[in-house]
């Protein structure tokens, strides 16, 4: 696991800023440091990687070079099957000096090209300097490439004559050649979803690398600059053909092999790895594979709260009894949160409402001294366990037979004396959704008329609709067509929701305690199958004993393949959110602090943001009209922000 970083230039510079990128991202890798450049002609490239040492760990060293020299990568993830494709390339005639599986992917590269990320199981992402003359088009190259899920991240800011990538926002806002400016549609995205949305970032004019994509940055034909274009590649995409013509014992059976493939290779490890245990099926489901792969006593951790109505550790220690592991409590109070909160939100690359729960118990597997972890993420967007999945085929139904909107719910956020839900029906009959599509409306955290209405009449008039973001998604919403309704919702969960809020924030909050979090349950081949299944077999599964229960499981597909590994309370009960006792808090500890903070507009917003519709989403929070959710997502971007300023 790395933090990789580097630059394509057409004017020398000196390799300050490639260190300035890869100080920034120390955290990502505590354990080496490696850097290479390279010149040809008036086009110059650097390299540099921080590492956190995995696999191999005396023999990882990166940038890692092949025999001759001219293919040199840096490489930031985690090839779970890079033995088999190790043994593949030996019998090619490939030599190997280490037993890493970056240098795995190099061979990968120099035998197949950009074709080798077909053969990758794993979360990656990387970038090759190739600079054989005999490429593709006769010219090097810089390659860079994503894993299909977007597990981890990569960034890249591209002017003419520069190009650059990092692992983080802030590694490229360090190098000093990227100038901060405020993305003013990266900014609407947030105030929708609590997320910046893929592939824009609050920084204009850096973008993340799409999952499931590779991209070429070449030399010009005179060897003198990067193209002020790149070329984009999708490599893998989700599948559209389900089949209803195999068997609910077939169906079962698969999908354990499934899962149990997908943990016992994410295992593998030369350091000590664990797992995160909530009350829910995803994270119990983990534990019990771990065990029934062959793990020894794994370490699990659970954050408990003072709060009882939040606290799921009792039905966590039930899991942890029942698979017998060393589990460890993290107590959290609203009185800790105040008071690390700059270290918490100084964790953050990109501003987000959710995440500090990983932050908390990934410090804490961290303190006890694991280097890996496992985590349920996933599931719920796999095996369709979130409520969207029952209220969204509602919509679109209703939907359908709607004539028109109904007439002016269009309404200042103060006006409307409604809790969320009900706002967002009168949203809803007013066709007042992001993309005119109900899934974004049940994702939204503010409606776009309320978010527009915390911006200012200039700020509203130059929001465009012609950005990466709305071309993302149009592209996934006339994909979603080919699916039933319920894997159409579970697509959009895994490219919108899963993509830019858990999977970032995972990787962002986890990473800054040097803790790799493993993801099993969306090992692409588990999710490829399960996206060959009939939608309505995920929550009605045919010919089951669980389908004849009175008071089935939330993902009966998951709980049944497991054969009864569960224990009952955990797999009967009752779908709830894991979320932090924010609601009491806001009005409690962190009160005094988050009406200062959103009393005091950061200067990049003073004429972008309208203070009067802040307060009055605060006035809202504290008479009982709306949730934490919507004032805490707010002091996050403003904190954010201030801190990007100082």
């Amino acid at each position: 696991m790395c933090g990789i970083a580097g630059i394509l230039t057409r004017h020398h510079v000196d390799e300050q800023p490639l260190r300035r990128m890869l100080a920034a991202l120390v955290h990502r890798g505590p354990d080496d440091e490696g850097i290479y450049h390279v010149s040809r002609v008036a086009c110059h490239a650097s390299l540099g990687m921080r590492r956190l040492a995995i696999i191999d760990i005396s023999g990882g060293h990166q940038p890692m070079f092949n025999e001759d020299g001219t293919l040199a990568i840096v490489f930031n993830g985690e090839i779970y099957n890079f033995m088999e494709v190790r043994d593949d390339l030996q019998r090619r005639g490939h030599r190997f000096r280490t037993r890493s599986d970056t240098e795995v992917i190099l061979h990968a590269y120099e035998e197949w090209g950009p074709a080798c990320v077909h053969r990758l199981r794993g979360m990656f992402a990387f970038a090759i300097w190739d600079g054989r003359e005999e490429t593709e088009d006769g010219r090097p190259c810089l390659f860079l490439a994503r894993d299909r899920l977007g597990i981890k991240p990569l960034y890249y800011y591209r002017e003419d004559g520069r190009f650059l990538f990092a692992s983080e926002v802030r590694a490229l806002l360090a190098s000093g050649l990227v100038p901060f400016r405020l993305d003013l549609n990266a900014l609407y995205a947030y105030l929708l979803f609590g997320s910046v949305q893929e592939p824009l970032t609050l920084v204009q004019g850096v973008y993340s690398l799409p999952p499931g994509h590779w991209m070429v940055v070449p030399m010009n034909a005179e060897g003198k600059a990067p193209l002020p274009s790149a070329t984009l590649h999708r490599y893998w995409d989700f599948p559209t053909a389900a089949r209803a013509d195999r068997t609910p014992q077939e169906v079962m059976e698969t999908i354990r092999q499934h899962l149990s493939a997908a943990v016992h290779l994410r295992l593998i490890a030369d350091v000590p790895l664990g797992a995160f245990l909530s009350g829910g099926i995803d994270s119990a489901a983990v534990v019990s594979l771990m065990r029934a792969t062959g793990q020894e006593v794994p370490r699990t951790f659970t954050v408990v709260f003072q709060e009882r109505e939040y606290d799921e550790s009792d039905v966590a220690r039930v899991t942890a009894r029942r698979f017998d592991t060393a589990h460890t409590e993290v107590v959290v109070t609203g009185d800790q949160v105040l008071a690390e909160l700059p270290q918490a939100l100084a964790a953050m690359d990109q501003p987000t409402m959710d995440g500090i729960n990983t932050y908390y118990v990934s410090r804490a597997a961290r303190q006890a001294g694991l280097t890996v972890a496992l985590s349920g993420l996933g599931g719920d967007e796999v095996f369709a366990g979130y409520p969207t999945f029952h209220t969204v085929p509602r919509l679109l139904r209703l939907q359908r037979v709607m004539p028109r909107a109904w007439p002016s719910f269009d309404l200042p956020y103060a006006r409307l004396p409604f809790s969320p839900s009900v706002q967002k029906l009168a949203a809803f009959l007013a066709h007042d959704m992001a993309f005119g599509h109900p899934y974004f409306l049940a994702r939204a955290l503010f409606t776009p008329s309320q978010a527009k209405h915390l911006l200012t009449t200039q700020a509203r008039e130059r929001l465009q609709t012609d950005t990466p973001w709305h071309h993302r998604v149009q592209a996934s919403l006339t994909k979603a067509q080919e699916y039933d309704p319920l894997n159409m919702v579970s697509y959009l969960e895994c490219t919108h929701y899963m993509l830019s809020t858990l999977l970032r924030d995972t990787d962002q909050m986890s990473m800054a305690h040097s803790l790799e979090v493993r993801v099993p349950l969306i090992d692409h081949e588990l999710v490829e199958f399960m996206f060959t299944l009939p939608g309505p077999w995920k929550i009605h599964p045919p010919q089951s004993p669980i389908s004849t229960l009175q008071s089935p499981p939330s993902k009966p597909l998951l709980v049944h393949a497991l054969n009864g590994a569960l224990p009952p309370e955990v797999a009967y009960r009752r779908k709830s959110t894991f979320t932090f006792p924010w609601e009491a808090w806001l009005r409690g500890s962190l009160r005094e602090e988050v009406e200062r903070v959103l009393g005091e507009l950061p200067a990049v917003l003073k004429d972008v943001i309208d203070p009067r519709a802040v307060r009055q989403v605060w006035d809202a929070f504290q008479a009982g009209r709306t949730t934490w959710s919507r004032p805490w997502a707010l002091y996050v971007l403003f904190r954010w922000l201030s801190k990007i300023e100082g």
